[in-house]
């Protein structure tokens, strides 16, 4: 049975897809959603068609990955695969490019298992990349003019820091769909 344990935030006409490490707080802070307390809306994915408008933030999925090995290994020590718990950077790849989706943390599972099913009724796929100079896209769903702030942001550095090439293709792999998805609305 398929079962997406994605975080759909509903409010009026609109409905934003979070994916875990792709900007989540920054948008939901200014609408008045506590992320980490607020039970999200359940909705039965074909629900999503009900809403007229929709988005979801899409993230680098190198620049994801390294952002969750610093949050979520290095920072929190929290995390579900608790095997991972104290890895170094390239034990952490080495062991997350093995696990399926299915049992992966949701902060390293693949964005594209989020959108698994929703993608067509996700009417509008932001680049975390551009998420400043597209934010005024999602003041428009959302009918509201909000703040950018940026709740969590990162001292991990470039993520090309972390790459090795032989790193950049395994990942590469792992993530596959999710480097197309990003690629395709980053023109």
């Amino acid at each position: 049975m398929y079962y997406n344990e994605s975080r759909y935030y509903q409010q009026d006409d609109w409905v934003f897809i979070a994916i875990p490490k792709n900007a989540s707080t920054s948008i939901l802070k200014p609408l008045g959603y506590d992320f980490h307390q607020q039970e999200s809306s359940l909705l039965h994915y074909k629900q999503l068609k009900d809403y007229n408008k929709s988005f979801a933030v899409i993230r680098n999925p190198y620049d994801r990955l390294v952002s969750c090995w610093m949050n979520r290994i290095i920072q929190h020590k929290k995390i579900y695969n608790q095997e991972l718990l104290g890895t170094d950077w390239i034990d952490f790849v080495d062991r997350v490019i093995e696990i399926p989706d299915d049992n992966a943390d949701e902060h390293f599972r693949s964005q594209s298992w989020f959108l698994d099913k929703v993608e067509e009724y996700a009417q509008t796929l932001i680049s975390m990349d551009r998420l400043e100079q597209d934010w005024y896209k999602i003041q428009e769903i959302v009918n509201k003019e909000i703040p950018l702030i940026h709740t969590k942001k990162s001292k991990k550095g470039s993520w090309e820091m972390y790459y090795s090439d032989q790193i950049k293709e395994k990942v590469y792999k792992r993530y596959e769909d999710d480097f197309k998805l990003y690629d395709k609305i980053n023109f």
